[in-house]
Order: C-alpha cells, then structure tokens, then sequence
C-alpha cells in the first residue's frame, strides 16, 4: 500500500506540474521490474490532460470555416507495466507478449504528435523494493538483441528495453523495431523519441515496451523495479496568413504574409493599417467581401486593427492545413462638409474635413428631444487658432468631451485656449 501511495503522490505531482503547458500532453508512468526469480518492472505513468482550444479563440481559422476546431489526442492502454522474469545464469530475458506494455494513440490534430519516453533523473537503474542500495544499471548504448544474447563481456547484470518502434533522431525517421531488434538503453531525462509522426489518425497508432536482462548469481533476488514517463505531445502547426488589398488600386502599408509554426492556440494578426487614396480601411475580411454603396462588407469575421469588428487574436485550427487569405475592406471617404441632417449615419461613422483632411467621428444621436448629428471626438486644433462663423458649414450641434454640446459657430469668434486632440 505504500508503494501505491507514493506513486499516485508522484502522479499527482506531475498532473500539477504539466498543467501549466498549453500544448498539453498526454502522460504516462511505466514501471518495469524484475524478480530473481529476479522481477524486473518498467512502470509507466501515463497523465492524460486534453490539448484544447480556450473557448475565448473559438474564431475564423480558415476562409469559410464560422469557428476553430480543437484538437485532441487519446492515450489508450491495455498493460501499463513491463516486466520479466529472471534467472540467474539463464542468459538474456525479453519480456513474454503478456507482460509488454501496450498503448494506442489517436488525434485529429493536423500534424500529428511525438510521443516520448523519459525519466525524472538520470539514475538508469532498476532498484530493489527492499533494499534500494541494491540496484541493475543499464546499457550505455544501443546493441543488437542478437548481440546482447551471445555476449557477456559487460553486459552481464544490465537491462535494456525494446520498443517495437523508435525514433532515429539523425535520419529524422522511425525504425521499426520488430524488424531491427534493438535493445537501447533506459531513458533519462532527455528521453527517447519512439515516433513523430506527421499527420492526423483515427486508426490507433500502437506501441509496445518490453524489458530485456541478464543476471548472474552476484544479484540479490527480489523485485527491482523503475519508474518512467511516457508522453504524447501535439506536434506544433504551421500556418500561413496572407493579406489580400482587395483593389486594382495601389495601397500603402499593406502587411506582408505571417507564416510560423506553433504550439499557441491562437496568433496576433499585423496592426498595421493600410492605406489607399480616396478610401477608409474599415477591416479585413475572412471571407469574399460584397460591396454596397461604396461599402464593402463581410458575411465572415471582421478584424481590424483600428477596433472596427473584433479583435486580432485570431484563432489556430489544430485540425486542418492553416493557409488563410484575409481580404481588405473599404468605404469610400466620406467629408463631413456633404453630410446633411438626412444623410447623417446612425452609427458611429468616420468623416473627413475636406480643408485638411483630417478625420473626426459623427454619429445622429438623440439628445433631449430631438435628434441631431453629433461629432463624438474633438475638433483637432492648436492652441491660439481663431475660429469665425464663416469657418464652418455645418448647421448641427457637436459635443465635446463628456457629452456637453459644443455648438457650431454662429456669431462672432472663438479662440482656442490649449490644444485640441483627437480622441476617438
């Protein structure tokens, strides 16, 4: 019972720890053994938190998709313990088929996972469960089962594992181990890959662990036994966004492509703004854009980086290839010396002054009684500039800051004491 408790301690602990990753992985410990009748146990623990978008970056990942999807690997397991039974001076041991581990892996995420087998130390040994100064250390290197089966020299009262697949790290390829019979070394802390695979699948992947010994009679019988850590993590996306104009026009400040991988969930699109002659920037679109009265809009998510729409963070689909095109959105300029009480917008609406060219905000709001079209930023001024009735053509009322009306002019003039900023 003790030894139970400690391991669901040190699970436990490891749940804690690995919570904070965002590309969360999948865990487990594997625990070998043996018995001498040496048990030798490898035991693996296996933590299994879900890899999964944040609801706050469910938004557009491609053209025409409404929301990102998330995506997710399972960890199955039928046997979590490896183990052998010894006898000393019998030669080398593998695990029988029954004593393997065992494990399947699925997942929709579009590139895949790498799955990995490490320890907590880099003490490779197996540790006797009453004595913990008795020990059986592992091979240093790779060796043939074959090799290991008709030497001695040096290998005697070593252990050794067998996956039936690994990953050969310099040949970026994964080696089917049923065919090539390798006995490597015990994990450390920089673990051993067993494969990286590099796309999506829902026929479970499967991976087997056995344990392989020799011992002579130097060895105290007993259980001897090791835990290690067998982790699946997603493997990063790459995505492309590519910045369309959206017009035969030329237009300045135009972002170039982003293209990276990543394990985030989500990235942050460019704020630059762009530019073209005639036209407000009203977003990008993450669909084809329709234009109506000189005004584009968009059946997709609009982001823009002035606030016009939503937000920036733009939402990574682990489930498909992430290669986007957000297309430009524009409304052509309108100058608040056209603007009559008719034409007024009912929403908060961009204008320029025609003499500078500079931009204000307007909006018909209803204030008391009656409705009037407002200017809901500041009259972009220096300070000592003199302004006459015959200065503006605008018949409406216009606030100031905090809402208290700032009339047009009529008679006379009116200097400005400080400077006037735009705030919109």
């Amino acid at each position: 019972m003790g030894r139970i408790s400690s391991k669901l301690t040190r699970i436990a602990r490891l749940h804690n720890r690995l919570a904070s990753h965002i590309g969360e992985a999948r865990h487990l410990f594997v625990s070998a053994s043996i018995s001498l009748g040496l048990l030798l146990t490898l035991g693996f623990c296996i933590l299994r938190p879900l890899y999964a978008i944040p609801d706050k970056y469910h938004t557009n990942a491609t053209t025409g998709t409404a929301t990102a999807s998330e995506s997710s690997i399972t960890l199955a397991s039928t046997n979590t313990d490896t183990s052998v039974v010894l006898t000393p001076g019998a030669g080398f041991t593998l695990s029988t088929s029954a004593n393997t581990s065992s494990y399947d892996v699925t997942t929709n995420n579009y590139t895949g996972y790498t799955i990995t087998l490490t320890s907590e130390d880099n003490d490779k040994t197996l540790v006797h469960t009453v004595d913990n100064t008795k020990v059986i250390s592992s091979i240093n290197t790779p060796i043939a089962e074959t090799d290991f089966v008709s030497t001695t020299s040096g290998l005697m009262n070593h252990f050794g594992i067998k996956p039936n697949k690994y990953y050969d790290t310099e040949n970026n390829t994964t080696i089917d181990n049923t065919v090539s019979s390798t006995i490597l070394p015990a994990p450390g802390t920089t673990g051993l890959i067993l494969d990286k695979t590099t796309s999506s699948n829902s026929t479970a992947n499967n991976y087997s662990i056995a344990l392989g010994a020799m011992v002579d009679g130097t060895i105290p019988a007993g259980d001897y036994t090791r835990d290690t850590i067998l982790t699946v993590i997603p493997n990063p996306i790459y995505y492309t966004i590519n910045y369309n104009k959206n017009t035969d026009d030329t237009v300045t400040n135009l972002p170039t492509s982003q293209s990276a991988n990543t394990t985030e969930t989500s990235i942050t699109l460019s704020s630059l703004v762009p530019e073209r002659t005639g036209y407000d920037f009203i977003g990008w679109c993450s669909t084809t854009t329709t234009t109506a009265n000189n005004t584009d809009s968009c059946a997709g998510t609009i982001y823009n980086p002035e606030g016009e729409g939503t937000d920036l963070i733009y939402g990574i689909d682990q489930t498909t290839a992430n290669t986007t095109t957000l297309r430009a959105m524009w409304r052509i300029k309108i100058y608040m010396q056209d603007i009559t009480p008719d034409t007024c917008p009912t929403t908060r609406t961009p204008v320029y002054d025609s003499r500078d060219d500079k931009r204000y905000y307007i909006q018909k709001i209803t204030y008391g009684s009656t409705t009037k079209c407002w200017m809901t930023t500041n009259i972009d001024l220096a300070a000592g500039t003199a302004l006459y009735s015959d200065d503006s053509n605008v018949d409406e009322s216009h606030p100031r800051s905090g809402g208290v009306p700032f009339h047009t002019l009529g008679k006379g003039s009116y200097t400005i004491s400080t400077n006037s900023t735009v705030c919109g």
